[in-house]
């Protein structure tokens, strides 16, 4: 079974010491930071990973690889709310979705979202699109992804 933890390691980041050096086309940008309140849900990721030189890439649809038994991926949905916490849900199928936490602070300042101690940039963010980047390099180790959601509440 092939196993793709791509968003989740998003989640894991958050609450972890992890720090991460994005960069940002600023495709779409925010047309208004408040719009950001609300429930988002992902539809697309894409992405690779770097391991010892070792590339993967990958271009999914959320909703397909939500329901496919043979790959294990770990796509949150989130809510942001006017008192500054979070909260993220993770997919447990079936079209169910499980409170992985809640309560976290988070901020957008420019087009940064922190999230606790981390953060990830917002290349778009309008009424009904989100779009969240993250890239982590390290000496052996790269990880890029863009995850687009939407409106769900």
């Amino acid at each position: 079974m092939k196993k793709t933890n791509v968003w989740g390691l998003l989640c894991l980041l958050l609450v972890s010491a992890f720090s991460f050096v994005s960069c940002s086309d600023d495709e779409g940008g925010i047309e208004d930071a408040g719009l950001i309140y609300g429930v988002w849900e992902p539809v697309r990721a894409q992405g690779y990973e770097v391991i010892d030189g070792d590339r993967s890439e990958w271009d999914y649809d959320v909703d397909e690889i939500n329901e496919d038994e043979y790959i294990e991926a770990d796509y949150n949905r989130f809510g942001f709310y006017d008192d500054g916490t979070c909260t993220s849900w993770w997919y447990t199928g079936s079209g169910r979705w499980e409170v992985e936490y809640s309560g976290i602070d988070f901020s957008l300042d420019g087009n940064r979202l922190y999230i606790g101690r981390d953060y990830c940039m917002v290349l778009t963010l309008n009424s009904t699109t989100l779009v969240m980047e993250i890239h982590e390099v390290e000496s052996d180790y790269e990880y890029y992804e863009k995850v687009t959601f939407r409106r769900v509440e």
